[in-house]
């Protein structure tokens, strides 16, 4: 039985862990399409040039894409790193050390 158990996380492991980041990434998405203004006072204010709202559709469509390619299995990898790239960055705009 514990074989069969280790062969079978072996093998579906990953699979269920990309379905499970593609589900997050689709739900912050699509709550930050629906009410971006919710998820604007969370933009700093030293990113006031920008657009707070154009900001947040921005991310949304970012995660929309990853999530799809997620979910797809398409360039895995690079999108894992660009998604750990983008949550370095927006941890970085709500706590700057500098």
């Amino acid at each position: 039985m514990a074989g069969f158990l280790f062969y079978f996380m072996k093998k579906y492991a990953t699979l269920v862990l990309r379905i499970g980041l593609a589900a997050v990434l689709f739900w912050f998405a699509i709550n930050q399409l629906i009410s971006p203004d919710d998820w604007t006072k969370l933009v700093p204010e030293y990113l006031s040039f920008i657009d707070s709202t154009t900001i947040i559709y921005f991310n949304a469509t970012f995660e929309l894409i990853l999530g799809i390619t997620l979910l797809a299995g398409l360039f895995t990898r690079v999108f894992a790193l660009l998604f750990g790239l983008l949550q370095l960055v927006l941890a970085y705009l709500q706590n700057p050390i500098f």
